[in-house]
């Protein structure tokens, strides 16, 4: 005997309508279309890339930018620098000043009765540390200086006595003991002077 027979199930026999995308260039819609098998929803692509005629046109753009501002940009460096240079000098130059006053004109390259001494590093020992009457530490006089400054285009922090004319670029700074002029050691301290924007003993001339 039997058990009582359950109905079957019956095919739908029709496809199940399904959402896909169907993408044309400058259209981006969601068309019907006949499928069989599960529902699917296709979300639309992002908007169209860059085609590379127009990748390249914006790189030529930016090099054209980049060759307009780099030599603008190199000009202000250079100024800056220039700047730095004179106003080092100028800091030092005072010092070398207020030391000749304390010491009778004598300069931080003269020693005792008025000796020269070409020893930049006696030199700078003297504008950075307390001095006597003859230029002999300790003493009642100074100090004038932290620390010798660094020429800002050299980056050399020494100084030298005499000897070839400032742009020798050997040192930082040059000093003459016979002009009392301080000045940059750097290759192109030349331009500076000519233009009269380094002097003598001092002398600052800005322009």
């Amino acid at each position: 005997m039997h058990g009582p027979r359950l109905p079957r199930r019956r095919s739908c026999g029709r496809p199940i309508r399904t959402l896909l995308l169907q993408w044309q260039p400058g259209r981006h819609d969601l068309t019907e279309v006949s499928a069989h098998g599960l529902n699917m929803a296709v979300k639309a692509p992002p908007g169209r890339g860059f085609s590379l005629v127009e990748l390249v046109i914006v790189v030529v753009i930016i090099g054209i930018i980049g060759a307009i501002a780099a030599p603008r940009l190199s000009g202000q460096a250079e100024r800056a620098k220039e700047s730095a240079v004179i106003g080092t000098w100028q800091a030092v130059t005072k010092a070398v000043d207020f030391y000749a006053a304390e010491h009778d004109g004598l300069s931080p390259a003269h020693s005792a009765r008025s000796t020269v001494d070409t020893s930049g590093t006696n030199f700078v020992a003297r504008l950075v540390q307390t001095t006597d009457s003859d230029g002999k530490s300790p003493g009642m006089f100074g100090p004038y200086l932290r620390d010798l400054p660094a020429n800002p285009i050299n980056r050399r922090r020494t100084v030298r006595i005499n000897g070839a004319a400032a742009g020798a670029n050997t040192h930082g700074w040059r000093f003459d003991s016979t002009t009392l002029e301080f000045l940059p050691d750097h290759s192109t301290v030349d331009e500076l002077v000519a233009g009269g924007k380094l002097g003598g003993k001092g002398d600052l001339v800005v322009k």
